[in-house]
């Protein structure tokens, strides 16, 4: 299971090479079993970007600290989404926020009072970055840990007195594991010329589940659900007024076909097939059957 300090690391190793990524942290709601997801928007290794819950940095940084991680991952940045002003930090800053040390990539003193980069001696060098400099971006200083708000948490309480005390330990919150346990692609496995398959989040392209080793998942995650994304807005656009049943990809050698759950339209599913082995119309009919099967509670 995925915990801050990955979260971190994941923004760490873009400051220290001064790249840009969306870096995406999925984590277990409280009240249900739902799974939620946020970003971190790292430009040039120097600035971040929350996108968490619509809350101003001062707020978001100090509530990220408090969640049950269930996942993190990260993609290259693409087109940077419109986001408020107070959700923008320095990237040195927002670490030190959320309480881990200070970065790699900072300048340390030489005895002589000479500072310089503590950058690898082959790594490549960077691009001067393009973000405003860092002197115009909010500063954060530490900040503690608020009190958990009740609607979101459920503090542990001590039993009463006259209730006998028990050694077994408090419930905790679904994690992945947990969440996903009941979601198996194996049976997908019987599909004639199957090749891969996986269970991919629509809006930031994050692999949920997978099976299958022949075909790089997080990347073909990432990369379908823009084609979904975009077929949905070219469906808006002309007005078609319905609902993508699936997408399917064909290839000299293999099928790629995608199909968004009627269950969860948020989701779906990706399945790889060999051309020369399956038989189209007999996996889509079996996806529809899988599909059912898939149980979220």
């Amino acid at each position: 299971m995925a915990d801050l300090q990955q979260l971190c690391d994941e923004v760490r190793r873009h400051a220290e090479h001064g790249s840009s990524a969306k870096v995406m942290f999925y984590y277990a709601s409280a009240a249900s079993a739902t799974l939620l997801h946020s970003a971190i928007y790292v430009v040039n290794g120097t600035t971040a970007y929350l996108d968490h819950a619509r809350l101003p940095a001062i707020k978001a940084i100090p509530d990220i600290a408090l969640l049950r991680f269930v996942k993190v991952a990260s993609l290259p940045l693409g087109n940077l989404p419109s986001l408020a002003d107070d959700a923008l930090v320095d990237v040195s800053a927002l670490l030190v926020a959320l309480g881990v040390p200070p970065v790699a990539y900072a300048a340390k003193v030489e005895p002589a009072g000479r500072a310089e980069p503590a950058i690898a001696k082959n790594a490549p060098a960077r691009a001067a970055p393009i973000a405003a400099p860092a002197e115009s971006l909010p500063v954060l200083p530490p900040i503690p840990a608020p009190a958990r708000d009740d609607s979101l948490h459920t503090p542990a309480r001590d039993p009463p007195d006259d209730i006998p005390r028990t050694t077994q330990p408090a419930d905790e919150p679904p994690t992945r594991s947990s969440i996903m346990a009941k979601i198996s692609l194996e049976p997908l496995r019987s599909l004639d010329g199957y090749v891969a398959s996986a269970l991919v989040d629509t809006e930031s392209g994050m692999l949920l589940a997978g099976d299958g080793t022949s075909v790089n998942l997080e990347v073909a995650a990432a990369g379908n659900a823009e084609v979904v994304r975009s077929k949905r807005k070219v469906a808006n656009s002309l007005k078609l007024n319905d609902t993508i049943e699936d997408i399917l990809i064909s290839l000299t050698k293999q099928y790629h076909i995608i199909r968004p759950l009627e269950s969860n339209q948020k989701l779906f599913l990706y399945v790889v097939l060999d051309r020369s082995k399956s038989n189209l119309a007999m996996a889509r009919h079996e996806l529809r059957t899988f599909e059912k099967s898939i149980d979220f509670s």
